[in-house]
């Protein structure tokens, strides 16, 4: 006797006109938030998603309040205890904020990436608005997974032509990066990072794969086209954990989905069977096919980097070593959402800065060790709980499924999420991939609720203090879209004011730059990032004209001039870069331009003081190193601009201007030829590496070419020939580096760390 199928209850909400509104209005935000992008505004990638999700989160609390207005039981689908954990997750976050490090920084987020508490309040709302709005429908719960599976579609195949060059959009230089082997295209999609695009594409590609497997026909090929397309584009974009991912993904469907069958129907099982195995094969085809193209060299140069880096993630076990040091300060708490940018600067190791001395990290690169940062051991407890919960959630509805496509579609979100879960480990979010976290969470509520035939019915009430609450959360919502609008709108004109600065900077346009100051700095800007970035194009300007100005004869007149616009725009930025200092979370950046400002105005006492804020911030700033070297050469403090030379050049062997200071303080010609630098820090790396041969040939390169002395290249030499166990050629090249620093003994120049 078979099972009879029962019809689950249907919320008011369900079929009513304000219900489709707001489930179409969650699933714009799902669709359009990952793929919106702008080359007309500064932040190409992070405002165009920011204004969307902005205006979008405000539309579904104003419909939910409405909804909430014509019946009690709209809102039934919430009573959960899967969205208590979603909200103390999130009111961890809003703690942190409060009584964390910058809290005006934490609530606004900051201009990189725009993570802060408004934004996870945005992706709380969408988790509410997407769970009363599919409420308990099987047919909207499968539109919810294709549009998740279509967005993922159309980002994998813009990445796709982005690897072969043909983006529209986007120069490849843009996503070109370098590597020992030579340069690497890393395609960022239209995430703006090969690493969220990774990220991005495991939240969409399993599920994409179960829904393969559920339907039949043209949906069937649409759904394996779209695998092939998400399979490839996570390989071409190199972010490592995210293969790792993909393949904890794709055990997860195969260990949920190929069982033992039950009955003796063979021919049912064997079809079972080979549509699978057909749509596998030609997966692998479509993948095999790309490897044979000559593009795809850059994805096995990827691969055998993690092995040539020794498993250490890029530095990623360097940086964790560093981060958990946060934790037993910022456990009851946390220092507050993306207040790991001001805070990690003083944990980070020698070791860390020297690995990559021009990045400030802004997160841990593990998303678990974040939370524990961010929102305190609290807010990280309500993180793994809300997401163990949607595993259980997921599993629960699984088994009570009578619907195979419903019982697929949570196998596929299943393993979206144990994809995502083990790429975690290596990433953080940003908006599209934070938003998809709450769109997947809230899914796996719906699932169950889809398959939970003995949910109550939750019937209409008429009260008024009911209608009152949907009054008032339909109030907010209108008053959230009113702010939403007036707040994104005054963002895009700043940002498109300052990428227009940045252009007629490097033109030297004086007149034109000034006059897009009001526009760029004049909006609402709460953290001041954008007069931080006004003075950044008016430093760009001020640089641009003096390079011209030395490469070219001018009347006395015309030098005149210029030196006064560039004597008025130093000024200018150095108020600009002062307002900055207030709310930032990177004021070691802010300091660090300022002294670089005194340091062109040529005021001593300003570089000193400006120069000794940035050390204390970050003790391993290669620029605060250097810039203090020039203040205490100016002041005749000359051992102590060596020392300060030094420990850049420990940093980053390549600056030229640390190695200007030294040479200038000890009196000792130093090499300062761009190329040769070049040569002696590839093969710095290739010692790291442990490319003994390679970095021999190229330091041997660099020493005929300098035509002159070159103690660095005879030392990496040395340090080579001693790895090797070659000790007299390494004693050999120890005597040249010996006659080629005559001060060492003095002023311990170079030092052998």
């Amino acid at each position: 006797m078979t099972e009879k199928k029962l019809k689950p209850p249907q919320p008011q909400s369900a079929t009513s006109r304000l219900g489709v509104a707001l489930f179409w209005v969650c699933m714009s935000v799902v669709a359009i938030v990952p793929l919106v992008f702008s080359t007309g505004v500064y932040r190409i990638y992070v405002l165009p998603k920011l204004t969307i999700l902005l205006i979008g989160s405000a539309l579904v609390v104003l419909l939910l309040g409405l909804t909430a207005t014509r019946s009690s039981g709209s809102l039934g689908a919430l009573r959960s205890k899967h969205v208590s954990l979603a909200l103390l997750y999130v009111g961890a976050s809003a703690l942190s904020t409060l009584f964390g490090v910058s809290p005006v920084a934490s609530f606004f987020g900051s201009f990189q990436n725009e993570m802060g508490l408004i934004t996870r309040l945005c992706f709380l709302m969408c988790f509410l608005g997407l769970i009363a709005a599919v409420g308990y429908s099987e047919r909207r719960l499968a539109i919810a997974a294709w549009l998740i599976a279509g967005t993922g579609l159309v980002i994998s195949v813009y990445a796709f032509i982005q690897f072969f060059g043909w983006d529209p959009f986007v120069p490849l230089s843009g996503y070109t990066v370098p590597s020992p082997r030579g340069p690497i295209v890393r395609v960022p999609g239209s995430l703006g990072h090969s690493n969220y695009l990774g990220n991005f594409l495991l939240y969409t590609t399993p599920l994409t794969a179960s829904l393969a497997l559920a339907w039949r026909g043209r949906p069937q090929r649409v759904a394996v086209i779209a695998v092939c397309f998400a399979v490839a584009a996570i390989a071409f974009s190199g972010a490592r954990g995210a293969w790792l991912g993909l393949l904890v993904g794709a055990g997860t469907l195969a260990s949920l989905e190929i069982r033992r069958p039950r009955t003796n129907q063979a021919g049912s099982m064997r079809r079972s069977i080979l549509r699978p195995a057909i749509a596998s094969v030609g997966i692998l085809v479509f993948v095999a096919v790309l490897a044979l193209s000559p593009a795809s060299r850059d994805v096995g140069r990827r691969a055998r980097s993690f092995v040539e880096d020794r498993f250490t993630g890029s530095g990623r076990v360097l940086l964790w070593r560093d981060a958990i040091k946060m934790v037993p300060r910022f456990a009851l708490i946390g220092c507050g959402p993306e207040a790991f940018f001001r805070e990690f600067l003083a944990y980070k190791s020698f070791d860390l800065a020297r690995r990559d001395p021009l990045t400030n990290n802004e997160s841990s690169h593990d998303s678990y060790l974040d939370a524990a940062i961010s929102f305190g051991l609290p807010g990280a407890i309500a993180y793994v709980a809300l997401i163990a919960s949607s595993f259980m959630l997921l599993i629960k509805a699984r088994r009570r499924a009578l619907d195979p496509k419903t019982r697929l579609i949570a196998t596929g979100l299943v393993g979206s999420l144990a994809a995502v879960a083990t790429h975690n480990i290596f990433i953080y979010d940003q908006i599209p991939t934070g938003l998809y976290f709450f769109v997947f969470a809230a899914l796996a509520l719906v699932a169950l609720n889809v398959t939970d035939h003995h949910a109550l019915v939750i019937r209409p009430q008429k009260s008024a203090n009911l209608r009152l609450t949907g009054y008032a959360i339909a109030v907010l919502g209108a008053l959230s879209l009113a702010a939403a609008l007036w707040f994104s709108t005054s963002l895009l004109l700043a940002d498109v004011a300052i990428k227009q600065a940045t252009i007629y900077a490097k033109a030297q346009d004086y007149e034109t730059l000034m006059a897009l100051e009001r526009r760029a700095t004049g909006g609402l800007d709460p953290t001041g990032s954008y007069d931080f970035e006004f003075a950044r194009a008016l430093t760009l300007y001020a640089d641009t004209v003096s390079t011209e100005a030395e490469s070219s004869s001018s009347s006395a007149v015309g030098e005149q001039e210029v030196d006064s616009f560039r004597s008025t725009a130093i000024e200018a930025a150095m108020e600009h870069a002062q307002r900055s200092l207030d709310h930032t979370l990177t004021p070691n950046a802010s300091y660090t331009l300022l002294a670089y400002l005194a340091f062109k105005k040529r005021d001593i006492e300003q570089l000193h003081t400006y120069a000794a804020n940035a050390i204390s911030l970050d003790p391993y700033s290669v620029s605060g190193r250097w810039l203090m070297g020039e203040a205490l050469l100016a002041q005749a403090d000359r051992d102590g601009a060596i020392h300060e030379a030094q420990i850049a050049l420990q940093l980053r062997p390549a600056s030229s201007e640390a190695r200007s200071v030294l040479a200038r303080a000890s009196g000792v010609a130093e090499l300062v030829n761009p190329r040769i630098l070049g040569l002696v820090e590839r093969a710095r790396s290739l010692l790291e590496d442990g490319k003994l041969q390679k970095a021999e040939e190229l330091l041997k390169r660099a020493i005929r070419d300098a035509g002159g002395p070159c103690p660095q290249c005879h030392r990496l030499l040395a340090l080579t020939y001693e790895k090797a166990q070659r000790h007299e050629d390494a004693a050999a090249e120890w005597e040249a580096y010996s006659r080629e620093t005559p001060l060492k003994r003095k002023h311990n120049l170079l030092p052998d760390q």
